[in-house]
């Protein structure tokens, strides 16, 4: 698939070969079940906020609170449903296992923070506090839903001896630099019950907030809107010193440079996703500047990797629906504006990226993006951080 697309040579070829694949999605046919309901077959379920789970119906938009579900069933990831079935019916071994396997194996955040919101009481209940800890710990670095952090593992506290209490606690003091905030407070308080309120707390070497700072820095002088993906390999610098040049070079506004930085890593594994799109963006910040036909059709080929390649059931990479709101912008500057509406707005079946990609709390910055394309203003309220 993807040697015929980069055998296309005319705008119109790529046009209806991207059209084709993003109109080509597969949809989900998930389930839930509310406390004193029945049973809501054929739902979309999108994500959790605030404690609410929500998802999608032919009627819209609806949520609800976790506390009040019952069971899930999750079209992409048929192993949740039996985990948390079995966790609900007292079969914590059986629990377990399939927990274990949604917590190590899905790439999608909201799933893989559920999954580990009950995995850590599992283990909380089977006596294992070490990795009730190391889950609970893992929850808090990744910034999950702060209800999936509202149940300390503490019960199995009462049997854990020493050593395991000095392992709980290397483990969470070995993450709470990542953490800010809410979840930082968290993480401590739970310290503090392994090691005894009266502990002192030790100190935070916090190099990973000095790398925030100087992260945040860039983007605020940048001259190009990335997503927080990509800005996220900035943290990699030192591992990857020279390729994540690219990113402030981009920042700068030189593509050029960007593009020649960003191309010897594409050989080199990991990361692809993010090599991708800083190379799209390099490309199409140079066809703007030339308003050139062939450059906007090689950096649509670069962002339709991304869309055809990563975006798999349960395992969507978060760079994919930036990369189709490029795809759809592309379509915009060659004259394409109907192929351009369907991307992003959806046809008689509905969707459209801007379902995804016009949240606030899931692409809090790439939003800014979506308004600059459309030519709108970004809504008063989203203007504050």
């Amino acid at each position: 698939m993807l040697r015929r697309l980069m055998d296309i040579q005319t705008p119109s070829a790529l046009v209806a070969c991207c059209v084709a694949l993003l109109l080509a999605m597969p949809g989900q046919a998930d389930s839930l079940q509310r406390e004193g309901f029945p049973l809501i077959d054929g739902v979309t379920l999108i994500g959790v906020k605030g404690g609410k789970l929500q998802y999608r119906t032919a009627a819209g938009d609806r949520e609800v609170d976790i506390t009040e579900v019952v069971t899930l069933s999750i079209d992409a990831v048929p192993e949740f449903k039996a985990g948390l079935d079995a966790y609900k019916a007292g079969e914590l071994r059986k629990a377990q296992r399939s927990l274990e396997n949604v917590w190590s194996g899905s790439r999608v955040p909201w799933i893989k923070h559920y999954a580990g919101f009950y995995l850590s009481q599992v283990y909380d209940k089977r006596g294992e506090p070490v990795d009730a800890a190391a889950v609970y710990s893992k929850l808090a670095a990744e910034k999950a839903d702060l209800f999936f952090l509202s149940n300390a593992p503490v019960a199995s506290l009462v049997e854990a001896d020493e050593n395991q209490k000095t392992r709980m606690g290397e483990q969470i003091m070995a993450v709470v630099k990542e953490t800010e905030g809410e979840h930082r407070k968290l993480l401590r308080a739970f310290h503090r019950q392994i090691v005894g309120e009266d502990a002192p707390l030790p100190p935070i070497n916090d190099t990973a907030g000095q790398k925030e700072a100087e992260k945040n820095d860039l983007k605020a002088k940048s001259k190009v809107i990335l997503p927080n993906a990509v800005w996220k390999m900035l943290e990699k610098k030192e591992k990857f010193k020279g390729e994540w040049d690219a990113i402030g070079l981009l920042a700068d506004g030189d593509a050029k440079a960007a593009l020649k930085a960003i191309g010897p890593s594409l050989n080199t594994p990991g990361d692809l996703p993010e090599k991708l799109f800083v190379r799209g963006k390099a490309q199409l910040m140079l066809a703007d500047a030339e308003e050139d036909q062939d450059m906007y059709r090689d950096a649509g080929l670069t962002f339709m990797r991304i869309v055809i390649h990563f975006d798999r059931a349960g395992r969507t990479n978060p760079l994919v629906a930036p990369a189709r709101l490029e795809v759809a912008y592309i379509h915009q500057q060659i004259d394409r504006e109907d192929i351009y509406n369907r991307i992003l707005f959806g046809g008689d079946q509905g969707g459209g990226v801007h379902l995804v990609i016009d949240d606030p709390e899931v692409y809090p910055e790439y939003r800014k993006r979506y308004y600059q394309i459309i030519g709108q203003e970004v809504p008063k309220d989203d203007d504050q951080p």
